[in-house]
């Protein structure tokens, strides 16, 4: 195998690995958007 090939395997699997740990970790999630639109317009709401 080249070297070439062997930095491109290498590569291709470091951002995987980058992908899946932004994917699996990431904080903003649907729900959390959702809970904090709730926060947020119940202190309108009240001001």
């Amino acid at each position: 195998m080249s070297k070439s090939i062997k930095i491109g395997i290498l590569t291709a699997f470091l951002l995987a690995l980058i992908i899946y740990g932004i994917g699996k970790y990431n904080p903003i999630s649907m729900e959390f958007i959702i809970t904090q639109h709730g926060y947020i317009s119940g202190f309108i709401d009240e001001n």
